[in-house]
């Protein structure tokens, strides 16, 4: 059976909420789709029949197997003292630690190498019409499989992937941006999820013409808010914890916020010690964990609450030109915002009048802007109804989808299940 599109997502297509509805959606305009998933479960058999289409499962290198690099790890990471006045052995001992650490990092790139031949091979005689890659990590075996068979690659980036790196050594990030630009130029068409990324893409890689954005809005969801504040307000955070997430500093800023209880509901390995900061703090009564939510029911479990918050902390380039798929679903809950004052999330704010921006490292400020929206209810309703509006008119998956189909048909024409 030939297919229409081949996507591949270095992640498990179950939880990436982003992947998951474009492929659908593409199905649902006539698409045969094949998606390449990462998978760390215990599979039975590499691929299944879903009514979009087929998934394959494909695993990344166990680093388990390796166990025995921890030691080196740690040696290569530990400062050196110097043992002596001249410092030669101080010296000595830095250029192997700088050598081991190269080392390793050549091994991760030849560990992406290796992924990327891997799904050449096993994907090479599939009959293929698009090759739709999503993100950095599988966009070397999406273009060279593109290039042997003569076939168009878009690619789909959902962040700035070198920049995220900033630990690396300058060589690697510079061999990645190499890998990324070279097939970006060679793609029909490059996707994004914001304007300062799409504008950061456009002029590192002298793209013949500027990245398309489809934002990572979830499908419309009608949910009813009730009319009057209740106290305590509710205060949310939904999604991974993680530490540029802010967690900490929002979590200290409720000292400074009476008459807020701030609700965190997530999952990562960050989660104990942001209980243990709670504990520490004694903020008990004030911040409760609650546990995850299927993908399907995060708006709709969101709604019960007042403000949707994130402190996205700006430490890379990638991270502040963020826009998380959080902001989307806080608005189609109904949630006014109070987040970061970083570029894409200040557009939405301000320009819908949905929220409040705070400087993300100052605990301080996060609560004296969220002591503004508490002082004005009537202000606070207005933007909860504000969010209600512009996710409904705007920022919906069926108009941002409806570009994705609009590319695809460019490209390859109408879905082979329309011709049926």
């Amino acid at each position: 059976m030939s297919i229409d599109i081949l996507v591949f997502v270095n992640q498990d297509f179950d939880s990436d909420s982003r992947v998951n509805r474009a492929v659908r959606f593409l199905a649902q305009h006539g698409y045969r789709i094949a998606v390449a998933s990462r998978t760390s479960k215990n599979r039975i058999g590499r691929r299944a029949d879903h009514e979009w289409g087929r998934l394959y499962y494909f695993r990344q290198f166990k680093a388990g197997r390796l166990s025995w690099l921890g030691p080196l790890v740690c040696f290569a990471s530990a400062e050196t003292k110097r043992t002596d006045g001249s410092g030669v052995r101080g010296g000595h001992l830095r250029c192997l630690k700088h050598f081991l650490r190269d080392l390793l990092y050549l091994g991760q790139l030849f560990n992406l190498l290796l992924l990327n031949l891997r799904l050449v091979f096993r994907f090479y005689s599939l009959p293929v019409k698009l090759y739709y890659p999503n993100d950095f990590d599988v966009l070397g075996a999406a273009g060279a499989l593109a290039w042997l068979h003569q076939k168009p690659l878009v690619y789909e980036t959902h962040e700035l992937y070198v920049d995220q790196l900033s630990a690396y050594p300058a060589w690697y990030r510079r061999t990645l941006m190499l890998l990324e630009g070279w097939w970006a130029k060679r793609s029909i068409n490059v996707i994004t999820v914001g304007e300062y990324i799409a504008s950061t893409l456009h002029e590192r890689y002298r793209l013949d013409s500027q990245p398309t954005v489809i934002r990572s809005c979830p499908p419309y969801q009608r949910v009813t808010k009730v009319s009057h504040l209740k106290y305590p307000v509710k205060l949310l955070y939904h999604g991974a914890y993680h530490p540029e997430r802010g967690l900490e500093q929002s979590i200290l800023a409720m000292h400074h916020i009476d008459n807020a209880h701030l609700y965190l509901r997530g999952f990562g390995y960050w989660e104990k010690p942001l209980r243990d900061l709670v504990n520490k703090e004694k903020l008990e009564s004030k911040v409760t964990f609650l546990a995850p939510v299927p993908m399907k029911q995060v708006v709709e479990a969101a709604a019960p609450f007042d403000i949707g918050v994130g402190a996205f902390q700006d430490v890379s380039l990638n991270s502040r030109y963020c826009l998380p798929n959080k902001i989307f679903e806080y608005l189609m809950a109904g949630l006014a915002l109070a987040v970061s004052d970083l570029p894409e999330l200040r557009r939405i704010v301000n320009g819908y009048n949905v929220g409040v921006t705070f400087d993300p490292s100052d605990p301080a400020d996060i609560a004296r802007q969220v002591r503004n929206l508490l002082a004005d209810p009537d202000l606070l309703h207005q933007m909860q109804s504000n969010a209600l509006g512009v996710a409904r008119d705007v920022f919906k998956f069926e108009s941002e989808g409806e570009k994705l189909v609009g590319i695809i048909e460019d490209i390859i024409g109408r879905g082979s299940r329309c011709a049926e």
